[in-house]
This record gives C-alpha cells, sequence and structure tokens, in this order.
C-alpha cells in the first residue's frame, strides 16, 4: 500500500491591526506571519514579516487585503484545507468591532479563494476554552501569559518562529485558533 504524499494544511488567522497567521501542515507550524501597522508613502499602511524555511521576509503592504495575497501566494501554502479566523466582537465601541471585522474579511478573503472553502470563525473564549481550558473569566493580561507559555508546549514547532519574529500573543493567538479547527477536524 502506498502511502499518500498529500499534505493536509490549515491557517489559523489572529486579525487586527497588529496581528498574526500561522500555516500549520501535517501538525508542524511551517510558516507564521505578522504584521503591524506602518506609513507606506504617507498613508497608512503594514508593515509584513513572514518567517519560513528559516528566513524571516519583510515588506510593506498598503492593505489589510494585500496581507492575506501575499500570505495565500507564499511558497509554503502551495494548498490550503482550512481556514479559522478569530470572531470579533461588540464591546463599547462598535467601530473597532466594524474595523477589525474588514481587517479580517479583507485578510480572509484571498485564503477563502485558495482553499475554496469559506472561513470558520470562533470566539476567543471558546478557542481557548477547547485548546487551553481556560475558563471566560480569566482576566485578559492573564490570559496573554497563559497562551504565550502554553501554546508553544502544545505545538514546539512554534518556537522557532517566535524566536525568529518575537514573542508575541498574536502569534500564539494565531496557532491557538489553528489548534482549534485541528480539533474540529478530528471530532
Amino acid at each position: 500500500m502506498k502511502k499518500s504524499l498529500s499534505k493536509f494544511t490549515i491557517v489559523g488567522v489572529d486579525p487586527a491591526n497588529t496581528g498574526a497567521a500561522v500555516v500549520i501542515t501535517d501538525n508542524v507550524v511551517t510558516a507564521v506571519a505578522l504584521w503591524k501597522p506602518c506609513q507606506v508613502n504617507k498613508k497608512k499602511g503594514y508593515k509584513l514579516q513572514i518567517s519560513y524555511s528559516g528566513i524571516v521576509k519583510e515588506l510593506k503592504v498598503r492593505t489589510a487585503a494585500h496581507i492575506g495575497h501575499t500570505f495565500s501566494n507564499m511558497p509554503f501554502l502551495s494548498v490550503c484545507n482550512g481556514l479559522a479566523l478569530e470572531d470579533c466582537y461588540v464591546s463599547r465601541n462598535p467601530k473597532t468591532a466594524i474595523s477589525l471585522a474588514r481587517i479580517g474579511g479583507s485578510i480572509a478573503a484571498p485564503l477563502e479563494v485558495k482553499s475554496g472553502l469559506p472561513a470558520h470563525y470562533v470566539r476567543a473564549n471558546k478557542w481557548r476554552s477547547v485548546v487551553l481550558g481556560v475558563g471566560g473569566r480569566t482576566k485578559r493580561e492573564q490570559i496573554k501569559q497563559i497562551v504565550l507559555k502554553e501554546i508553544p508546549k502544545k505545538i514546539p514547532s512554534i518556537k522557532i518562529h517566535l524566536d525568529s519574529l518575537g514573542y508575541y500573543d498574536h502569534i500564539t493567538d494565531a496557532t491557538g485558533i489553528a489548534l482549534w479547527l485541528l480539533s474540529k477536524r478530528n471530532t
């Protein structure tokens, strides 16, 4: 019996002005993107850093859609079998939720085209509960520390990317979202 050469690849995204995306292929983190707001030709844009195959590629892009487009066309993402994003929530300021939804949708669209599947959206408290067993009443700063500490234990291949890009909770959140999607596949 021949072994299948097909790889199972998913993407987890923590969408925000400063956010991250993580690619997991066959239970190994193969790439991470981290973006932050910056100026591009005197206009709002994003500094995008992508860690893969032991290198970090850095560029500036104009829009959130460019983040998804650039990421979806990288060599490590020849196929995408699934995509999950952290869902936004409406708190005191609805404008923030609208902005986050726009960023998430812009980043997700090129990745949805790549996979041919709609994105899964998961609330932060849901993926944290499933992946880490963290309850909904845990304080925000405490949750950040738990996620930064526990996610690398769950999938150690994230460590090389954290060492390259920095220990940002956006990266570990995106990894947790991808692990949540993997858990859905295994149930």
